[in-house]
């Protein structure tokens, strides 16, 4: 009888045994694709990196050119707009004078 027990509980604990070693197959198996998956994230965002690097870099001319061509067109617009003052300045000077010209001509 004695005997008989111990056989029954060898037997529950064999099979606890494989259960436990099946546990821990599945669990290695896992940890393996997901160290792959990091793996494949990592490198994934390592290149991203590169492409943003890259694209930061190729922004910068544009991004230079762009503000120099801008700055060239206010300078000009500021030159246009400091002729155009003058040009009525000069205009309203005339405009006066010729007033007090027929101003003295009436007397």
């Amino acid at each position: 009888m004695l005997s008989r027990q111990a056989s029954v509980q060898i037997e529950n604990l064999q099979e606890q045994l494989q259960a436990i070693a099946a546990q821990r197959d599945r669990a290695v198996m896992d940890l393996a694709s997901i160290q792959e998956q990091a793996h494949q994230y990592q490198t994934s965002l390592s290149n991203l990196q590169l492409v943003l690097e890259q694209f930061q870099r190729g922004m910068v001319c544009p991004l230079q050119q762009c503000i120099l061509k801008h700055c060239h067109s206010c300078q000009f617009i500021i030159v246009i707009v400091s002729l155009r003052t003058r040009i009525s300045a000069q205009s309203y000077s005339r405009t006066g004078t010729e007033r007090d010209r027929e101003g003295l001509g009436a007397c």
